[in-house]
């Protein structure tokens, strides 16, 4: 009896009275990675000559819609024929939107992914006034070590097969005519094609590091001169 007490007082009674407190495990939280911030961009102009104006735009989303909406209100200032204004785009944090961001959105054909190791985040974008209206223009620069031939072979095919050429414009171009062609541009050989509207035309080639493509043929050679080409 006093053995069966015992053993009740030790498993069942003690156990009751002075519970054994079980040792609570803590998972440590996982580490958390820093947040990689992008590196501002300062736009650079690449032009030696100056445009005869400058304007800042905030372009939040970097797409089709909002480069044309942004370039139409710059279109609507009048300046005189042969003058150019430079924009800059640049994000809500006031860093300069990256070239290929807007390479690929004006030229679908062609991915960031694909023109990243190749141009420099720094461009220029243009409108040239003239008697038939305000025409944009694009100038791009290669990266230090990029393959030339590579990415001109990637920007021709993509240009010359592209379905969406009159995003490039501000108005509806009208129908283009037949391929592509040579063409010339202060004395660098160029490729063009033309459309039925009063000086709409698609123009680009290649200046040195510098890759410049237009929607007028006077304002892609005033574009180029002021390259210094």
């Amino acid at each position: 009896l006093a053995t069966a007490l015992g053993l009740l007082g030790y498993y069942i009674i003690f156990p009751l009275i002075f519970p054994v407190k079980q040792a609570v495990v803590q998972t440590p939280p996982e580490a958390q990675l820093p947040a990689v911030e992008e590196p501002v961009i300062v736009h650079q102009s690449l032009l030696i000559i100056p445009a005869e104006q400058t304007q800042n735009i905030s372009l939040p989303t970097v797409d089709l819609i909002g480069i044309k909406n942004a370039l139409l209100g710059e279109a609507s200032s009048a300046l005189p024929s042969g003058s150019l204004k430079e924009i800059v785009f640049v994000d809500s944090l006031g860093s300069a939107v990256k070239s290929t961001d807007v390479f690929s959105a004006l030229i679908p054909e062609l991915s960031k992914d694909s023109l990243g190791p190749s141009l420099n985040d720094n461009f220029s974008a243009l409108l040239y006034f003239d008697a038939n209206g305000v025409w944009p223009m694009y100038i791009f620069r290669l990266k230090d070590g990029a393959i030339m031939t590579s990415v001109q072979n990637l920007m021709t095919q993509a240009i010359e097969s592209s379905i969406a050429l009159k995003n490039l414009f501000l108005r509806d171009p009208g129908a283009i005519t037949a391929g592509f062609k040579n063409g010339n541009a202060n004395g660098k050989v160029t490729r063009y094609n033309v459309f039925t509207v009063k000086g709409a035309s698609i123009d680009y080639g290649w200046f040195g590091d510098y890759f410049v493509l237009g929607t007028s043929y006077d304002g892609f050679k005033e574009a180029v001169r002021r390259l210094g080409f």
